[in-house]
């Protein structure tokens, strides 16, 4: 599944249309446009990122054409260990 289906499966689900997802993801919205009409072959990993972050889906998925499973985000909770002194 191409990139832009990806997208059109998780704007659907957030009841987001593609002016929504560049306020709300931080991309601009001629960017969103171009992946539909100039295609997906470079796009900026940052850009990645921030549809990956803001869709709480994994980079696999966004650029795998392959993956069609989402896969849950997981979480790391940071710890600090306090140094013997």
């Amino acid at each position: 599944m191409k990139l832009t289906d990806k997208l059109d499966i998780l704007m659907r689900e957030r009841k987001i249309n593609k002016v929504e997802l560049s306020e709300l993801a931080d991309i601009p919205y001629m960017t969103i446009i171009n992946f539909y009409k100039k295609g997906t072959d470079n796009i900026k990993l940052s850009t990645l990122r921030k549809l990956s972050k803001y869709f709480n889906v994994t980079l696999d998925y966004i650029v795998d054409d392959d993956l069609e499973e989402r896969e849950p985000v997981k979480t790391y909770r940071i710890i600090k260990l306090k140094r013997k002194e």
